[in-house]
């Protein structure tokens, strides 16, 4: 999708799913927020003019060490007049992840 790649978002996609992701150090967080908002500000608004939605069951995640995810404090991404704040666990493809790269089967 040429709309990421031009906001610097890296992104998955698979058949019913996709996935935008960014690497970051802890203290490039908020320029990376602003990254995923953008992005998705941009999606959003071409998939209205195509007569799409967006999905409203978006999670977001933070991934790193212990000791970064503890002493950090976890993003939200605000999408139109949503906020969606980061969970413990996310979903991928059936699978559980934690921050700290655990998984568990649903």
């Amino acid at each position: 999708m040429d709309i990421a790649a031009e906001i610097g978002i890296n992104i998955h996609m698979y058949a019913d799913d996709t996935q935008l992701y960014v690497h970051c150090k802890p203290s490039d967080t908020t320029d990376a927020v602003a990254k995923l908002e953008r992005c998705i500000a941009v999606v959003d608004k071409w998939m209205a003019a195509s007569r799409l939605k967006m999905n409203s069951e978006s999670e977001v995640i933070r991934v790193g060490s212990k000791r970064t995810i503890s002493t950090h404090a976890r993003p939200a991404i605000r999408t139109g007049n949503d906020t969606i704040s980061a969970t413990d666990k996310a979903r991928l493809l059936g699978v559980l992840i934690s921050p700290e790269l655990t998984s568990d089967h649903m």
